[in-house]
């Protein structure tokens, strides 16, 4: 009976000794997440967005002139100013190009006032872009009226880089106290004035057509009266008849001469030359920059 005893104890033991060594049965033999070992998975770099670039502001025109004249003539500033700040020159070159293109063709060279100054504001706009900041403005009285006269014009350099008067864009005037334009120019129609006021304005289209003349602003208007005027032409404008050769005529007073070539040249030089840029500079122009 004693050995019974002490074997069921035995055994009792054993079994208690080899539970210990297998672990608790509350104990899960599978490996808890703290054990599992932890997959690298690459994480995206975040895409960077780059960011609009800052359009460039749109220029505005603010008139920096205290003159009452040019504050009178500031619509004119700007439209010029336009031409060189804005692409393109703007909305106002636009409604010019529409004007031009809708009035003029090959097939019809008869215009009206308005479309005629259309014509050579268009001209004269394409071609004064490109001087960019030696365009400017200035505002004179050049027939003594007591009205100063608005022009557009450009700057030449000197010897020592120094700038001047140069030549004529545009010029305009008051009537009733509304700007008018008084001409405009462009490379076939080129215009320079003087000291007295007088202008000179030189044109031609092609070698068929020639001429300098020289002109004043009538007093209260707009109108360019004819001095004296010197030109060459193949064509007849009376007739409609082309001559066979060049013809030379020179007007004064209000009388048409005919001259043979040699009294046409020297007619022709005794008048100055609206190529020549000393002609503006000396005119008495204090310019403002149109920049």
């Amino acid at each position: 009976m004693r050995k019974t005893i002490l074997s069921i104890t035995y055994i009792l033991l054993l079994s208690l000794v080899l539970t210990g060594c297998a672990g608790s049965p509350l104990e899960s033999s599978t490996p808890t997440a703290e054990a599992t070992l932890p997959i690298d998975t690459p994480v995206p770099s975040p895409v960077e967005t780059p960011e609009p670039p800052t359009p460039s502001p749109t220029p505005i025109f603010e008139l920096d002139n205290p003159d009452p004249y040019a504050i009178k003539y500031a619509e004119i500033i700007e439209f010029y100013w336009g031409m060189l700040h804005l692409e393109d020159g703007g909305e106002a070159f636009v409604r010019l190009d529409e004007v031009f293109h809708g009035t003029f063709s090959k097939d019809n060279d008869e215009f009206n006032d308005e479309e005629r100054e259309a014509w050579r504001l268009w001209f004269t706009c394409a071609e004064i872009k490109p001087f960019g900041d030696n365009i400017g403005y200035a505002i004179y009285d050049v027939n003594g009226d007591g009205i100063p006269e608005l022009f557009i014009v450009y700057s030449g350099y000197d010897e020592n880089g120094d700038s001047y008067v140069a030549g004529v864009c545009a010029v305009y005037t008051l009537c009733d106290d509304v700007p008018a334009l008084v001409d405009a120019y462009s490379a076939r129609y080129r215009g320079a004035i003087d000291a007295t006021g007088t202008f000179y304005i030189w044109s031609h289209s092609g070698a068929s057509v020639y001429s300098i003349a020289s002109y004043y602003l009538v007093p209260g208007s707009a109108e360019l009266r004819m001095i004296e005027f010197i030109g060459k032409t193949f064509y007849d404008e009376e007739t409609g008849k082309t001559f066979g050769r060049p013809q030379y005529y020179w007007i004064k007073d209000g009388e048409k001469i005919f001259l043979d070539e040699d009294e046409f040249e020297a007619i022709g030089e005794a008048m100055p030359d609206p190529f020549d840029d000393q002609i503006t500079r000396y005119a008495g122009l204090v310019v403002i920059p149109l920049i």
